[in-house]
Formats: C-alpha cells, structure tokens, sequence
C-alpha cells in the first residue's frame, strides 16, 4: 500500500513524500495503553505499533522507489532507532513530528547528521 501511495504523488508534481518511522522496542511497552483504540484489532498500544513497523529492507524499498519516481523521501523518526535506520537508508532531511519538538537529545542527534531540518 506504501509503494501505490508513492506512485499516486508521484503523478501529482508534488516534491516530497513523508512518513513516520516508528519501532514498538523503542517506543513503548506491552504495558503501554492506548489513549483512545480505534484499531479493535490490536489489543495494546504495542501491538498496534509491531503490526505497522516496517523492516530496514521495506523502508530501504520505499526510499528507492521514492527516487525512481522523482520523490524526495522522508520520514519523522520516533526514536533513536528510527533516526539510525533513516541516517542509514539516506533520508534527504529531519521533519520533525510536532510531539517530539521538545526531545532535545533526538533532536541533537538529527542536529549531528548535518543534514536539513523542517520543524
């Protein structure tokens, strides 16, 4: 479903694609509530985010396909985990997600690469 959502803004002239890169590890526990479950499969916040993390392969694939069609690719990371896979697939620049403006030592680290950062 990623790789249609590339095509499809592809075909409309836009610049740029931007995901969120998330890793249950790294982010939450088995014990992590949901705030409010609008995913009656899931049974935890956890669960929900295993069953939409991507592996380093799939995010490797969606950034290729991104370039092939003329994307820039890019992606918020949730975690230090997420800004090391990211730095290592090749993200072009940082977006920052609006809940982690405030995680100064994510930020540092994103700050260290160099690289661009919209916020």
């Amino acid at each position: 479903m990623a790789h249609a959502f590339i095509d499809a803004i592809a075909k409309t002239g836009a610049n740029a694609i931007k995901f969120q890169t998330h890793f249950a590890d790294a982010e939450s526990s088995t014990k992590d509530e949901f705030r409010v479950n609008i995913f009656p499969q899931d049974e935890t916040r956890y669960g929900y985010w295993k069953r939409i993390e991507f592996t380093e392969g799939e995010w490797g694939g969606l950034a290729k396909h991104c370039h092939s069609v003329g994307l820039d690719f890019l992606s918020s990371a949730f975690s230090f985990k997420a800004i090391e896979l990211l730095e290592k697939i090749g993200v072009g620049a940082w977006k920052i997600a609006s809940g982690e403006v405030n995680n100064f030592p994510a930020l540092k680290m994103m700050c260290d690469t160099g690289k661009p950062i919209l916020l």
